[in-house]
């Protein structure tokens, strides 16, 4: 019996844990199966890393790596049981929780050791990695938004924020923090070294997991028939897309970052220029309803999302092809 899934963001495996602690690793398309060694107690949370290299199963008070080809990297236990493991993009940096005592630790991957100086954050409830592993932010109970050099544990900006706030993410070298705040339609971007606050219209593409471009330089944001894509420091306008058809928050930039793609409602994808800001195609076709997050291809050549079968009883795999 399954206990808990992970898809990993290019789509192409999912693990499984199950009740009796059996872990399985499928390439979706192919339908292979790899076998990890077995966990000691029934899994809790799954989770891949961005790049899907790497992912992690929690199973109560232990914690366990593994490379996606099955390869394990070790396993670590709590003195309490851990929750909701926050994966760096890179999947080289995992960040646990305690149920009892709401503490954070950071752990290296390699290993699964906890890094120095990270052994406990007290009342931890938002945290977020930066892509090249260099940085940390942290919201606590107390509302205090932390950021920190992982290396050195030196802070390096600190400010209290509004209650509820959420840390959406850090850019690719952590200089930039963006925060959410449920019902507010704007969300504030933080640059590190200055504290200067640029506040953009709520992103679609947070919804998506994908709100900074490819180099952290630039943020989706928009709602309803509109997006636009915006300097991520400065807020700066620098194009506005329009489309007759209502956006959802399925969107997604190429690895290049040339091309967004959005998708529209109903089920039918648009794909932008983001320097011209021209429309270059519509992909329609969807079996069905889009379930996951738009993907594209690291050739930028297709896009990957899963969809639902016309009868409803089931999901596929659906791939479009883009073209030059």
């Amino acid at each position: 019996r399954v206990q808990c899934l992970a898809l990993s963001p290019q789509e192409d495996l999912l693990a499984t844990a199950s009740y009796d602690g059996a872990v399985r690793v499928w390439e979706t398309k192919a339908s292979r199966r790899k076998d990890p060694e077995p966990l000691k107690s029934a899994p809790g949370f799954a989770v891949f890393s961005r790049n899907a290299e790497r992912m992690v199963i929690v199973a109560g008070q232990r914690i366990y790596g593994w490379l996606s080809d099955g390869e394990k990297l070790g396993d670590t236990e709590f003195p309490h049981t851990v929750h909701s493991p926050v994966l760096s993009p890179s999947g080289r940096l995992v960040v646990l929780m305690e149920v009892n005592t709401a503490e954070g630790r950071l752990l290296s991957m390699d290993g699964m050791e906890v890094v120095q100086g990270f052994e406990r954050m007290p009342s931890l409830v938002g945290v977020a990695l930066s892509g090249d592993d260099a940085v940390i932010a942290t919201i606590d109970m107390d509302h205090r938004l932390v950021v920190r050099e992982i290396a050195t544990g030196r802070e390096l900006y600190c400010r209290e924020v509004p209650a509820p706030t959420a840390i959406a993410g850090l850019n690719l070298n952590g200089s930039l923090v963006l925060l959410s705040a449920p019902g507010k339609p704007v969300a504030t971007a933080i640059d590190v070294q200055t504290g200067h606050d640029v506040e953009v219209p709520r992103d679609l593409s947070f919804l998506a997991g994908g709100s900074f471009s490819p180099d952290g330089s630039r943020l989706f944001t928009g709602s309803g028939e509109t997006l636009q894509i915006r300097d991520s420091r400065t807020g700066a306008l620098l194009q506005h897309f329009t489309h007759p058809k209502r956006l959802t928050g399925k969107a997604a930039w190429s690895r290049d970052g040339r091309r967004v793609a959005i998708q529209t409602f109903p089920e039918t994808i648009v794909l932008y220029d983001t320097a011209s800001g021209a429309l270059v195609g519509e992909l329609e076709g969807a079996l069905g309803t889009i379930l996951s997050n738009l993907v594209f291809t690291p050739d930028g050549k297709s896009l990957v999302a899963l969809v639902r079968s016309p009868d409803g009883k089931q999901a596929c795999w659906q791939e479009w092809t883009v073209a030059d």
